[in-house]
């Protein structure tokens, strides 16, 4: 089967904002040429976030740190001793 057509089509966002906010997006984009990515700490998420918006931030990441203690505070709770 032909990877191309196993996930759906990818679409590219314009920027929003004035030009001069576009224009600090982009140099944005550009200082962070080379940077490692981090699953965690800079993963594509926080990317495209502090492009755009100028915040490093990744609700995927926050959703799987607040499951994560979850199931860790329910484990400790439901523990037999």
């Amino acid at each position: 089967m032909n990877l191309l057509t196993e996930y759906d089509p990818i679409g590219v966002r314009r920027l929003n904002g004035t030009f001069f906010q576009q224009q600090q997006a982009i140099n944005r984009a550009y200082s962070k040429l080379g940077h490692r990515y981090s699953l965690l700490n800079f993963n594509c998420e926080h990317f495209a976030n502090w492009v755009q918006f100028g915040k490093v931030e990744s609700s995927q990441v926050n959703t799987g740190f607040a499951i994560l203690v979850g199931v860790i505070f329910l484990k400790l709770v439901t523990t037999d001793e």
